[in-house]
């Protein structure tokens, strides 16, 4: 992104010196630290929260864990539950299976077999538009503020605070927060949000300095007419995957040989799911929206 900043001041500078207009500094009004600090005024929710580690998703770390536990691998699996512990260390499924996974590594047997429920909870965020004016330093030291356009994360709702997972009857677990999707997006965001800024900027200066240039060499009609395009050609990228849920939860229970684990949720929905007996199992539930029906798919580990 420099290099190109910089073969455009270039490109810049010399038009310039072939029209004999002044020239712009696009370095300087891109580093102007101004507008680091107006951006995290107005968009405070990108920079007050806890980031994950860079481009680590916890749920994914888990779920190769708990592969290479069913796939027999238990080195592999104790490196990414203990990594996946790490990030979520609040959730007891978590610190149970890594425990589990250290033990069988010390030589002790496994006993029993359990049932996995991962819940894949709500929507995650898209995106929207907003406009903020910004300082632009322009031909001369005088500072303009200009609005551009930028997107942000706007965060959609969860369908259920959790699920109540029960066996023969039982009620014995609810789902807790493993990963949250909200956080994984957020962290990325983030990190390409400069690059965001910088593009929106140098892209904004180059339309106001054409528009600098029409007014001199054409008068008013040609400043308007310029204004007009730059109008209609700032808008934001609001581009993003919009499927991805807001959370994913889990829960884990003793795998019995009394009949279906009863999934239900807070509003008194309730599913009834057959698990292979004698076998470790994992029920994975999606649910986008509360009033949608849920999608549930079981696989024997």
């Amino acid at each position: 992104m420099k290099e190109e900043i910089n073969k455009r001041q270039i490109e810049e500078n010399r038009r310039a010196e072939r029209n004999r207009t002044a020239k712009m500094d696009i370095n300087r009004t891109v580093s102007n630290p101004e507008i680091g600090k107006i951006l995290k005024k107005r968009y405070s929710s990108l920079y007050a929260f806890r980031v994950y580690p860079d481009f680590i998703n916890p749920f994914t770390t888990y779920m190769a864990g708990l592969f290479f536990l069913s796939e027999g691998d238990y080195a592999k699996a104790a490196t990414l539950l203990k990594e996946t512990y790490g990030m979520v260390e609040g959730n007891p499924v978590v610190a149970d299976d890594f425990a589990t996974v250290e033990k069988i590594l010390d030589g002790k047997r496994a006993e029993g077999h359990y049932t996995w429920i991962i819940f894949e909870n709500g929507l995650g965020p898209d995106k929207e538009e907003f406009r903020v004016d910004l300082p632009i330093l322009l031909v001369t030291n005088r500072v303009r503020y200009v609005g551009i356009a930028l997107p942000k994360l706007r965060f959609r709702s969860q369908a259920f605070p959790y699920l109540f997972v029960r066996n023969d009857g039982k009620e014995t677990a609810k789902t807790m927060p493993l990963a949250s999707m909200d956080r994984v997006i957020q962290t990325e965001f983030k990190m390409r949000y400069p690059l965001i800024v910088t593009r929106a900027v140098t892209s904004m200066l180059l339309k106001i300095y054409a528009q600098y240039l029409a007014q001199k060499e054409f008068g008013d009609i040609g400043g308007l007419l310029a204004a007009v395009y730059q109008l209609a050609t700032t808008a934001a990228d609001i581009r993003m995957w919009t499927a991805l849920p807001k959370e994913f939860q889990v829960a884990k229970i003793v795998n019995s040989e009394g009949g279906p684990v009863t999934l239900s949720t807070p509003d008194g929905k309730v599913y009834n799911v057959a698990v292979p007996k004698k076998k470790n199992s994992l029920i994975y539930v999606k649910i986008p929206k509360r009033g949608t029906r849920a999608a549930i798919y079981v696989m024997e580990l």
